[in-house]
């Protein structure tokens, strides 16, 4: 073969190879959603005729919330959570060295008093600078301010250490718990003795109208952005979590919302320092630690378990968020992966973090060698037209089916009213991330794949708005 005709044959076989990636990606997309499409139904209907709770049974929980430089949400967060339907929970606030006045807030709008003890440090963080109570409230609110650690892992190492119940909930400072949150997250730690941590659903706060934990009025936010972010936690987040928890393979519990039982946490020492996704890291150490020492164990998904969060409203506040989750990603997966492909960590290992690494960490830059060599093999005649169009369509309308199908499922099992002009902005957003945001973030997270892991972990704020 000649040099050219080598080459047309290289640039064939990549951009076929690249069309082909892309449906199998679709595919694999269009299950999950139709798990938990599944999922959703039958749980919705199962809830007709049984309660999943024994209602007078109340495991003890400590609310922990993490937070830094959070002075214009802190105050209505707490708030919120002094009204969840729970009985028997304590809320226990850590400000990691703020700059601003996330602590005087806290202090001045419920009255707290300084006390003085000694902290038992059972996992290594930061020291404290004080530590304010109040039991004014319904019920106990502890405030912790320490050394800044640098980032979130070390405030909620402290959180494990200060707070006094067997199982602890790690809550985001910018985030409303729904009112019975705390009931349902509860119910798989009373029905098996083996479920180390459970993850709550997240869904998207902007413009949503929320009064003592109930929602009032739900719709979908003003701006794009922010809109955008809600068909894409419904598709890709939410439904995968459905998929990966029935195979039994979770990896991610979300960070804002997550249930965790403090002993065996203790026992694996806590959150890593140098952590980037905290939460990846978390969950992937416990499943590791519990198969490698012969612990029984499980980690559930929850969708009835509810949390809204805050979005970014910015390209700014969205690429920083990206970013580091890419990062987190490619850190935490390099970290652990003597579980990759390791029958021994079941389908944790055997499934899910392969279909991480194939789908997710080198995505970015199959995506961009792939355009690219489509592009070649069109100006050189390598390969045709006509099939790059039909594998490019069905790519965006399987892509667009299965955003909308998630999105009507979650809306419909969750019993939210949509008005018709945010059903047709849904649609929009469908349209607009195909068309603009996945090209934007797909560069994001390129960058990502080659920045380093080894630079020192810190906070990140994105811009963010009062809560009521």
């Amino acid at each position: 073969m000649t040099a050219p005709e080598i080459i047309s044959l290289v640039l064939k076989v990549l951009s076929y190879g690249f069309l082909g990636y892309s449906i199998l990606y679709t595919t694999l997309l269009v299950t999950y959603v139709t798990v938990g499409w599944i999922t959703l139904y039958v749980r919705r209907h199962k809830r007709k005729f049984k309660n999943f709770l024994v209602n007078d049974i109340f495991v003890p929980i400590s609310i922990i919330v993490p937070a830094y430089n959070e002075e214009m949400t802190i105050v209505g967060s707490i708030k919120s959570m002094l009204k969840l339907d729970y009985s028997l929970y304590e809320i226990v606030i850590i400000d990691d060295g703020s700059k601003d006045q996330t602590s005087q807030k806290i202090i001045d709008e419920f009255q707290m008093h300084r006390i003085y003890r000694p902290i038992h440090k059972m996992i290594k963080c930061q020291t404290e600078e004080y530590i304010y109570e109040t039991y004014t409230e319904r019920v106990p609110i502890t405030l912790v301010r320490k050394k800044n650690g640098g980032a979130k892992a070390d405030a909620i190492n402290m959180g494990i250490n200060v707070c006094k119940y067997p199982y602890f909930i790690c809550v985001d400072a910018d985030s409303i718990l729904q009112a019975n949150s705390l009931r349902e997250i509860v119910a798989p730690v009373a029905e098996d003795d083996a479920v180390v941590a459970v993850g709550g659903a997240i869904r998207i706060l902007n413009d949503v109208t929320i009064k003592e934990g109930i929602v009032e009025n739900y719709r979908i936010p003003r701006k794009w952005l922010a809109a955008l972010q809600v068909v894409e936690y419904d598709r890709t987040f939410a439904s995968a979590k459905f998929f990966f928890n029935k195979i039994k393979g979770n990896a991610i519990i979300s960070g804002a919302f997550g249930l965790f039982r403090k002993n065996v946490v203790i026992d694996a020492v806590g959150y890593s320092s140098d952590a980037i996704g905290e939460d990846m890291e978390l969950v992937m150490k416990l499943s590791a630690f519990c198969i490698e020492h012969g612990i029984p164990y499980k980690i559930d998904y929850i969708p009835s378990a509810i949390c809204w969060t805050q979005a970014p409203e910015n390209l700014r506040d969205l690429r920083s968020q990206r970013n580091r989750w890419h990062i987190g990603m490619r850190h935490n997966i390099n970290k652990y992966r003597r579980m990759i492909l390791n029958p021994r960590y079941g389908s944790l290992g055997s499934f899910t973090l392969p279909i991480f690494i194939l789908f997710e960490l080198l995505s970015p830059t199959i995506e961009v060698l792939g355009i690219i060599s489509v592009i070649a093999g069109l100006s050189v005649g390598a390969i045709s037209i006509m099939p790059v169009l039909i594998l490019t369509g069905a790519y965006a309308l399987f892509g667009i089916f299965s955003s909308l199908v998630a999105f009507a499922a979650g809306v419909q099992s969750f019993d939210m009213k949509l008005k018709i002009d945010d059903a047709v902005k849904v649609i929009g957003c469908c349209l607009y991330e195909y068309f603009f945001m996945h090209w934007y973030l797909l560069i994001v997270r390129f960058i990502a794949s080659y920045r380093s892991t080894k630079k020192r972990v810190i906070w990140k704020s994105i811009t963010r708005k009062k809560i009521d």
